[in-house]
């Protein structure tokens, strides 16, 4: 399997399959990719190709290849087993099905929990922090997970064991919120200046199969005798934050901050790309804002938000369940 995180959700998605196959005697080999639900039913078969055209490589290199479209697939996970066959000899061959992607979710990162004394990064600080993860889904079931934390930011760094922790979540039910089972220490260097967000990319495992990657950002403060407290309270940068609650029944606050007076849009899409609501198309002030989203005319399902505030654009994901 390729494409890391292999979670599929929706049209546009792919995911390709490759299996490098050992053919001493360069016989002609048909090789197909079977896709099974846990309960390992067959809901697919897909040939796979050699001939550098279907993400296999190069052509003749016995590295085979073709590329999964979004399927439209209930949510589970999907195991994918391979068969050869020679045609010269006609011997066929069976490899186990192994875990291949999953329609569950997607499982994303929610909120923080600072868990030290000190509740602000300011720069020289060291917080511990659980996260919050959540499945977005509508039915799966995202089982037995687990998460690595890594920092995409050199002013700080994971301390001592976190480096290497991997929390668990146990079991998510579509739409539930868990609380990661330990802590994770963060240092944020005194050698970078605060008043900037720090990224993490978030690793998302079920049963220890990578499925989901989701991106967070803590705010760094200013060391407090430097800064005013309005200054520290005006936003810095662009956000557009999930919306509350989420799952909806029907209607929502969606929150973003804006840190100069800019034109402002903020459309809501379904999962074809077709518009269902427009909730702002005007300039607006600088500072965090509140918009209600009533989706009582809509049927239940996943929808997209997006803000367009001058250059700064961002879609999000939400769930209507009713």
């Amino acid at each position: 399997m390729q494409n890391y995180p292999r979670f599929i959700s929706q049209p546009g998605d792919t995911i390709t399959i490759n299996a490098q196959i050992y053919n001493r005697e360069n016989h002609p080999v048909a090789v197909h990719a079977t896709i099974h639900d846990e309960q390992h039913g067959v809901t697919d078969t897909l040939q796979l190709y050699d001939d550098g055209q279907h993400r296999d490589s190069l052509a003749s290199d016995n590295i085979c290849g073709n590329i999964i479209w979004w399927p439209g697939l209930p949510e589970d996970t999907y195991f994918i087993g391979i068969s050869t066959h020679d045609l010269t000899v006609d011997y066929r061959h069976n490899f186990p099905a192994v875990p291949g992607f999953t329609t569950i979710g997607p499982v994303v990162v929610k909120s923080d929990t600072i868990t030290s004394t000190d509740k602000e990064p300011n720069p020289g600080d060291q917080l511990s922090y659980r996260f919050n993860l959540q499945n977005m889904g509508l039915t799966g079931i995202a089982e037995n997970i687990t998460s690595r934390l890594f920092i995409q930011d050199t002013c700080a760094k994971l301390v001592g064991l976190s480096q290497n922790l991997r929390p668990s979540y146990g079991n998510i039910a579509p739409g539930d919120i868990k609380l990661g089972s330990a802590n994770q220490t963060i240092y944020f260097s005194d050698q970078c200046s605060g008043g900037h967000y720090i990224s993490f990319l978030f690793e998302i495992y079920s049963n220890n199969n990578h499925f989901w990657n989701d991106t967070f950002d803590i705010w760094i403060f200013k060391d407090p005798a430097g800064i005013s407290i309005e200054d520290k309270n005006m936003p810095k940068e662009f956000t557009l934050k999930q919306n509350y609650p989420n799952p909806l029944n029907p209607s929502t606050n969606i929150t973003f901050t804006l840190p100069k007076s800019v034109y402002v849009t903020l459309e809501v899409f379904n999962t074809l790309g077709q518009k269902v609501a427009t909730l702002l198309d005007k300039k607006m002030n600088a500072g965090s804002h509140d918009v209600i989203f009533d989706a009582s005319n809509l049927p239940s399902g996943i929808y997209l938000y997006r803000i367009q505030a001058g250059e700064y654009s961002q879609v999000r994901k939400m769930v209507l369940l009713r």
